[in-house]
């Protein structure tokens, strides 16, 4: 029998994953992922990030609320860190950008990858209308 998870439990998962999320954003920017050609990056991975991002961003400005707290109070640790992520939703636009040139498209790191990197890019560039299916 699977026993549901208790309050605390929960709060350190999300905790745990906001954390994580901010330094994935972070080792992304140290790494100078956006100013790397192409062939050096996966585009998939990227627009993953930008999703989420997105729904982060939505939802927040949405219902005012944090993703994390599904309506409940939100304290200040998890305030913190999703401001934070928020500070790094420029980022999306950069790589929408950066994916939308034809010639980056034509290297072999998204030739590799065609068909995970077009799905993900069109959810990306239009991903109000995926979010909203899973919401």
């Amino acid at each position: 029998k699977i026993q549901k998870p208790k309050k605390q439990q929960i709060y350190e998962m999300k905790i745990k994953v906001l954390k994580d999320t901010v330094q994935g954003l972070s080792d992304f920017k140290r790494k100078n992922k956006l100013t790397s050609k192409a062939e050096y990056r996966l585009a998939f991975r990227e627009f993953g990030m930008t999703i989420g991002l997105d729904a982060i961003q939505r939802i927040q400005s949405k219902h005012s609320v944090s993703i994390v707290t599904a309506g409940q109070k939100i304290d200040t640790d998890e305030k913190k860190l999703v401001e934070e992520i928020l500070k790094d939703s420029s980022i999306r636009g950069k790589i929408n950008s950066f994916w939308g040139v034809d010639n980056n498209r034509r290297q072999e790191s998204w030739m590799d990858h065609e068909d995970i990197n077009e799905v993900m890019f069109a959810t990306s560039l239009v991903s109000d209308g995926f979010l909203d299916v899973i919401n």
